[in-house]
């Protein structure tokens, strides 16, 4: 039996969100979109099977609120520089005009690593 999947989108583009969800949600993964840092403290972040996608201009660092995310696997869409609390187990970073194949080839892998 596979490990449930969870996958916590803090996009301030609504399509990411709803894309991931048609896509992944038939097969069995909880796709959760997080509307801000604060909301987002409010997950629990020890969660096996976890995968965080961060497609917003601000980092990790910039929000001590979401400390408890620094070691969380994650996308991050559209920066280029590397968060600096923490090196997180896994980190993959895609550029703001990206393809969504890439974005779900990223996750998985992420899931991958983590089993």
């Amino acid at each position: 039996m596979e490990k449930s999947r969870r996958l916590l989108v803090l996009d301030e583009h609504h399509e990411t969100e709803a894309v991931l969800r048609a896509v992944l949600e038939p097969a069995g993964t909880s796709v959760t979109r997080v509307r801000s840092w604060q909301q987002l403290q409010n997950c629990e972040p020890d969660q096996a099977g976890t995968v965080l996608v961060l497609h917003s201009n601000e980092t990790l660092d910039a929000h001590p609120e979401a400390s408890s995310f620094s070691e969380v696997p994650r996308v991050i869409i559209g920066r280029t520089e590397t968060e600096t609390s923490g090196t997180p187990a896994q980190e993959h970073q895609l550029e703001d005009l990206f393809e969504f194949k890439d974005l779900l080839r990223a996750i998985d892998s992420l899931w991958k690593s983590a089993s």
